[in-house]
């Protein structure tokens, strides 16, 4: 797998996660942190591809090491034997500790940087409670931590990764050993007949060890990529957690009150927000929401929207109820004021055209001259 490929599998894979995040249910993705999600997007479809990449090198070094195998197994087959009970005896006894090891460490480097982006995402969007707090210092310290956390499990991981590569010679020796024995003592081998045969065994075996000592610390390779693989493959999967707002009837207007009937909603189970809510909102009349933070008032509003659904209890948009129609349609027809606004990066009119992308010059002055904004946009330099 070349550079290019590798780059195209990690471009698919954070753009099908994009698109998993941007119609995932509201509910399940705002429980998740921010840095988190960003940390998921950018960072975890790279290190899966390297994954892949280092399974199907692992894959290379596997056949070539069969194929050398093979050519031993030509010149001297007891030879060969007793060489490969050697190489898979080595490999029986390292493959679980070095399995676990390379887990353990994949683990510890996937936690740190998640921990990293997490914190560098939260810092940035709290650049003004951090001044005010005077929280430089220690939000610097947390960040540190974590790559310090990320430097550690990434050298040990390293070091562990070079033991193979260091038995190299151990186990050229050892191999060269046991083959001229077989040769001698089993084969009753001359020293003529014999002379040429380790010859061909030393040249293969160098190539062989190589190859094998490369399997042993690709494999560990493999091992330390699979979290974030494993992590990539189940967000790809996420499907039962996205919205489906294209399902139900198109809601075109209302005919009647909006009514809540014992409506009982949780974020988490036994904290419930709302418990047997009931009311009205009479049609064409104006209803405020009033009361102390963390009353629910938001909650209604995002269950008015179908962000989030009720555990039990109804909504009905005046005849029908809310969940008889689809959400894409019953949101094109809903004014919503955040109470945290959001600006994307972009001009006046970009911001104004993501609401309504096909509106006219003319249909965004209305909407500037509504929200009466037209004046002070008047004025900004461009």
């Amino acid at each position: 797998m070349c550079s290019s490929d590798l780059l195209s599998l990690r471009d698919d894979w954070a753009a099908r996660i994009f698109e998993n995040y941007l119609t995932a249910r509201y509910d399940t993705l705002s429980r998740e942190k921010q840095g988190k999600l960003v940390h998921n997007l950018t960072v975890e479809p790279y290190f899966a591809g390297r994954g892949m990449e280092a399974l199907l090198t692992l894959i290379n070094r596997a056949v070539m090491t069969v194929v050398l195998f093979g050519l031993m197994f030509t010149v001297s087959w007891k030879a060969t034997l007793a060489v490969a009970a050697i190489g898979g005896g080595t490999f029986y006894l390292l493959r679980g500790w070095t399995l676990r090891q390379s887990l353990r460490a994949g683990r510890a480097q996937q936690k740190a940087q998640s921990e990293v982006t997490a914190i560098a995402t939260e810092a940035i969007a709290a650049g003004v409670e951090i001044r005010l707090f005077g929280a430089a210092d220690r939000m610097r310290t947390r960040l540190l931590t974590h790559f310090r956390d990320h430097t550690i499990a990434e050298s040990r991981f390293r070091l562990l990764k070079e033991v193979p590569v260091q038995m190299t010679e151990f186990f050229l020796i050892l191999m060269l050993g046991v083959t001229l024995i077989v040769m001698t003592r089993i084969l009753d081998m001359n020293s003529a007949s014999y002379t040429a045969a380790l010859a061909f065994f030393l040249l293969v075996s160098q190539r062989l060890l190589s190859n094998f000592t490369a399997l042993l610390a690709q494999r560990m390779k493999v091992a330390s990529y699979l979290p974030p693989m494993k992590l990539v493959d189940d967000l790809l999967k996420d499907e039962p957690y996205r919205e489906r707002t294209l399902e139900g009837a198109t809601f075109e207007t209302l005919d009647g009150d909006i009514t809540f009937r014992d409506v009982t909603f949780a974020y988490e189970p036994g904290r419930d927000v709302l418990r047997g809510l009931s009311l009205t909102f009479p049609k064409g009349r104006t209803t405020a929401l009033i009361g102390p933070s963390g009353i629910g008032k938001s909650t209604v509003a995002d269950l008015l929207l179908g962000l989030i659904a009720p555990q039990s209890g109804s909504i009905r948009l005046g005849s029908r109820s809310l969940s008889d129609f689809s959400l894409a349609s019953l949101r094109r027809n809903v004014g919503y004021v955040s109470q945290h606004p959001v600006i994307f990066n972009g001009s006046v009119r970009d911001n104004l055209l993501f609401a309504a992308p096909r509106a006219t010059d003319a249909e965004i002055a209305t909407a500037l001259r509504i929200a009466r904004a037209d004046t002070f946009v008047a004025r900004l330099a461009q």
